[in-house]
């Protein structure tokens, strides 16, 4: 179970390690004129919203396993939130509960994020843990080193 809870808790601190910077410049809205660049402060606001609903629900995720085959990798994350497109084990049950959040996230906060003009968020960070297996140890999907 300690496996579990520390690679939960890593996938959260990835969350936070990756940039939320960018660079933009103004849009041509429909009547060729230039509009407004985004608030970027605002951006950023709805980002880590987003991202802080988003982390809380994969670090208290279900994780619960009898054997292996009720485990799967997840790794979507809702589209205005900077990650670094790692995965986390969780229970199927889980995948979809979470898959359910990241819907309602991408609906809510990302919709508010797009029409707001926002730049895309960063996605994609150097690798932060050695390659490893999906795994059920003592009741709990975990990855093991390969």
């Amino acid at each position: 179970m300690r496996a579990t809870w520390r690679t939960g808790f890593e996938i959260v601190l990835v969350l936070s390690a990756c940039s939320t910077s960018s660079t933009t410049t103004g849009t041509i809205d429909d009547a060729g004129a230039e509009a407004a660049p985004p608030d970027l402060n605002a951006c950023t606001h709805v980002s880590n919203a987003a991202g802080d609903r988003y982390g809380r629900a994969l670090f208290n995720e279900d994780k619960t396993c009898a054997t292996i085959d009720d485990c799967v990798l997840h790794g979507r994350a809702p589209s205005c939130v900077s990650t670094c497109g790692g995965t986390t084990p969780m229970s199927k049950t889980g995948a979809r509960a979470l898959d359910a959040l990241v819907d309602d996230i991408n609906a809510h906060e990302c919709a508010d994020f797009r029409d707001a003009g926002c730049p895309p968020a960063p996605r994609g960070c150097p690798p932060l843990q050695p390659p490893s297996e999906l795994a059920c140890v003592d009741g709990g999907c975990t990855t093991t080193p390969l």
